[in-house]
């Protein structure tokens, strides 16, 4: 049996990855057992029937999680093998849980923000994993030292493919049938520099008037995980705001989370990653089986996986015209132009 602590189970990269893992357990005859502390969309909770049991459970204090989870627990009489804590906000009571069944415990970093301070409590877990070699050599660098494991992201099976086209989904967002589409996915963070992509729009539709930029923000109509994330919650207006101020509103447009998310993709004539910094998730991986051309900074993306010449590179030290420029040299010479 196995303890999975994560914070939410909201759609993205830690929720696909814990269910893969989930549902790799299940066939292995292994129980898993999910304690979160957000509400969870219908869809998703959906999505782990047959393959793990979760326990939604309702907190208000730094030290309520332990406490709520061990009383869980007892109550259903369920005892882990192994204690697995996704992100850093649970660290401590995943230790303390782990510690009072004396079983194996292990962590799951997969984003760069896990590592903006030092985590002594690393080195008390069993393994740590991070999905890329660059986000453990970055926790590294930044004192972090623990038994550090690098387990790469892997795809779901996609869905059985719908009846949806192109041109049926252009209709559905507004935009024309001649649109050059372009994708940010998240979860919305600051360190994702979105706000850098609406700055990148003044230069690329003086060249591509038909670029259309789309927001993938699979929070955005959650109101309860919303107001239980202020900080993301400001940085979401922020980027709406920004839109608001170059007068953009007619060719950007955010979208809520869509189960048909694996369907459109492959709709998108490139996907931007602004970030600068380690991290970037499953979307990469997601794009690239789609066939999409992705626009990214070379940090930004596992080296592994995306050695050069599987993306289109941002410069070294990227300025604002850089996504712009990559990206029209990309349609460029892929023989896309004004007009098209």
């Amino acid at each position: 049996m196995f303890f999975h602590l994560i914070p939410s189970l909201h759609p993205c990269g830690n929720t696909a990855q814990l269910r893969v893992r989930a549902r790799s357990l299940a066939r292995e005859g292994m129980e898993s057992h999910i304690f979160t502390f957000q509400p969870v969309l219908p869809e998703v909770r959906q999505s782990f029937e047959g393959i793990a049991q979760i326990h939604e459970l309702n907190v208000h204090f730094a030290l309520e999680p332990f406490w709520r989870i061990l009383l869980t627990a007892r109550k259903l009489r369920l005892k882990p093998r192994e204690v697995q804590v996704w992100g850093t906000e649970l660290l401590a009571p995943g230790l303390h849980l782990a510690q009072y069944y004396n079983v194996c415990r292990s962590a799951v970093l997969r984003h760069q923000d896990a590592f903006a301070r030092r985590l002594p409590i690393l080195r008390r877990f069993s393994r740590v994993e991070a999905n890329s070699a660059a986000l453990r050599d970055a926790a590294l660098e930044a004192g972090n030292q623990g038994n550090w494991q690098v387990v790469h992201d892997v795809l779901e099976v996609p869905p059985k493919a719908g009846l949806k086209t192109r041109a049926e989904f252009l209709a559905e967002v507004g935009f024309p049938e001649d649109a050059l589409l372009v994708a940010c996915v998240g979860p919305i963070s600051r360190w994702k520099r979105w706000q850098w992509a609406i700055w990148s729009i003044d230069s690329i539709v003086r060249v591509h008037p038909q670029m259309r930029l789309l927001f993938l923000d699979p929070d955005l109509e959650n109101p309860p995980a919303r107001r239980l994330n202020p900080l993301t919650e400001r940085e979401r207006h922020n980027v709406a705001d920004f839109t608001c101020q170059y007068e953009r509103e007619n060719i950007v447009r955010f979208l809520p989370f869509r189960k048909d998310f694996r369907e459109i993709l492959p709709f998108f004539d490139v996907l931007w990653i602004p970030q600068t910094t380690p991290g970037s998730g499953l979307t990469a991986l997601e794009a690239a089986a789609a066939g999409v051309p992705i626009v990214a900074h070379r940090s930004a993306l596992d080296a592994e996986l995306f050695p050069d010449g599987t993306f289109v590179p941002l410069p070294e030290a990227p300025e604002t015209i850089s996504l712009a420029s990559v990206t029209h040299n990309l349609w460029k010479s892929l023989g896309i132009f004004s007009g098209k």
